[in-house]
């Protein structure tokens, strides 16, 4: 796959700025709005709580916020020296008029494969909304209590984690939802314990808990076990959060915050690919397909009891001939090649070459078969796959009395097919 260039746009955001000019008198930290030099502007220092954001500047210097503290009315300097007399005191405070909803970025994606380019649409995650009021009300947090830090691909592995919830407003907050999204590449199982009020539900790898309000600091908690296996490796969470809620009416968003990072690293992983034969063939006609099975051991570490299993698709098999097996043995049972061996080193591949001759008994758009790999590395089971390479295309008649008219039927039935796949 080739990653294409971010798709953005731009918008404008309406604003009100407003600044609060004022002169050191070389001795004091504090400012009121009794400081203000009226000649550029009266409203006084604003409430912190009720802008955008703001920023304060010292003789034209932006200042870090750790050099001071502003509320309502007052400004407070806690840097280490008093500014000189007559020396410039500005706040600015940046206030958006009207809520924007916009995407943080946009991703396509493109790839090819043998029967020419295939691509993906754009795809986005959660829309950000910009805020005219974007003052802190909720505060999520989630702690992994229970799980592996760190993890090999295609192990399955347990993790317990909670969610808490609280309102660090002075406002009673209401109609909470809290949203935790599972980030693991395959979720087997989601294990919950009651959380310590409101309901909650799971739909796929997403859980929707609610909570009908909270009141000033007041903490719900939400536990939840989970079973399942990265596929990528890499720094991986195991899942992300944030909630929305409603104060005094107007809708209010948390923070997305996730976990613990997990360490995934690579283990094993097993690629199929036909090298020769047809890749359309008529119902019944017996042909011939060569197929390449690579087994990599990606890992700095042995793996052991190591067993391929590739499950043929095609309904009449006639022969498979082991072409190459550098180490291993391999068997034929039933429509199933297994592939076993005592052990890969590290960063070892094996490649396996083997010859299926035989016919397809139905017509339509077929696999060969599926290939699925299992190891034991450290005592811990990995899992890979399923693997498998392009399709063939099983004609229902021998002759082409009729080619085009059932060329033309074949694929837009298989066209329809995989558009709603």
């Amino acid at each position: 796959m080739i990653l294409n260039k971010l798709n953005y746009e731009k918008s404008l955001i309406k604003a009100d700025v407003y600044q609060y000019n004022a002169l050191s008198d070389g001795k004091k930290r504090i400012f009121t709005n009794e400081d203000e030099l009226i000649q550029y502007g009266d409203k006084g220092i604003l409430d912190p709580d009720n802008v955008s954001y703001f920023n304060l500047f010292i003789n034209g210097l932006l200042q870090p916020k750790t050099n001071y503290e502003i509320k309502k009315g007052q400004l407070l300097l806690k840097t280490s020296d008093i500014p000189p007399k007559d020396t410039p005191i500005t706040l600015v405070f940046i206030v958006f008029k009207e809520d924007v909803v916009t995407n943080f970025n946009t991703t396509i994606t493109k790839g090819l494969i043998p029967s020419g380019t295939l691509s993906y649409k754009s795809i986005k995650d959660l829309d950000v909304y910009i805020s005219k009021n974007s003052e802190k009300c909720l505060e999520v947090k989630t702690f992994i209590t229970n799980g592996p830090k760190s993890t090999y691909t295609g192990h399955i592995s347990y993790w317990d984690f909670s969610i808490t919830i609280k309102n660090i407003n002075d406002t009673p907050i209401t109609n909470i939802v809290i949203t935790n999204d599972i980030l693991l590449d395959s979720t087997i199982k989601i294990t919950d314990l009651l959380p310590s009020q409101g309901t909650y539900f799971i739909q796929d790898n997403r859980i929707i808990w609610n909570v009908n309000s909270l009141n000033k600091n007041e903490v719900a908690i939400a536990k939840f076990s989970i079973k399942g296996l990265f596929k990528a490796s890499g720094a991986r969470f195991i899942n992300r959060c944030f909630a929305t809620g409603y104060k005094n009416l107007n809708k209010i968003y948390s923070n997305i915050i996730c976990g613990k990072v997990i360490k995934v690293m690579e283990g094993i992983h097993v690629t199929k690919a036909i090298t020769s034969g047809p890749l359309k063939v008529n119902i019944n006609e017996p042909a011939k397909w060569r197929v390449e099975i690579k087994i990599s051991n990606y890992s700095n570490s042995d793996i052991r009891n190591i067993i391929m299993t590739d499950i043929l698709s095609i309904e009449n098999i006639e022969r498979v001939k082991f072409i190459s097996v550098p180490k291993g043995v391999t068997t034929l049972e039933h429509n199933k090649i297994f592939w076993r061996n005592d052990l890969l080193n590290a960063s070892e591949t094996v490649n396996l070459i083997i010859d299926i001759i035989g016919s397809f008994s139905t017509k339509g758009i077929k696999s060969l078969g599926s290939t699925y790999i299992v190891g034991k590395i450290n005592n811990c089971k990995l899992i890979s796959g399923p693997s498998k390479d392009m399709k063939i295309i099983a004609l229902p008649f021998k002759n082409n009395t009729q080619p085009k008219l059932f060329f033309r039927k074949l694929y837009i039935e298989q066209t329809i097919d995989f558009m709603f796949r």
